[in-house]
């Protein structure tokens, strides 16, 4: 039996910090649908981590985090929608910065860079 709290149709996009990595579609019927991000998200996530000096498993997975939003129509549809969206609104640009700020967006104010690799640069 599908467990969503509010049912129905709905999205939920996986980030690393503030980096996308997927996007699932839970259809009516409980029914899902995963849209990957692009292999460039995976690798910006890969480089990120390390900026971070995000070296150990748990360092790494504490860092994923889930947003869910329902959705009105064809949640499949809708997954994509937002995948591609998700890509457009990332360019190569926005991914570098993300990634020189160990995966949290520089616009935030918050630095996710680790002081060691900082003072190595």
């Amino acid at each position: 039996m599908p467990r969503r709290g509010r049912g129905g149709p709905g999205l939920t996009t996986i980030y690393w910090r503030d980096i996308p990595a997927q996007v699932t579609a839970t259809t009516e019927d409980g029914g899902k649908e995963q849209v990957l991000m692009h292999d460039r998200f995976q690798v910006a996530i890969d480089r990120a981590a390390a900026v971070a000096g995000l070296t150990t498993t748990d360092d790494y997975v504490n860092e994923w985090r889930r947003v869910a939003t329902s959705v009105e129509g064809d949640a499949i549809a809708a997954a994509h929608a937002t995948a591609q969206k998700l890509d457009n609104d990332h360019p190569r640009d926005v991914l570098e910065a993300l990634v020189a700020n160990g995966g949290l967006d520089p616009e935030s104010g918050v630095s996710g860079v680790d002081p060691e690799q900082e003072s190595q640069s």
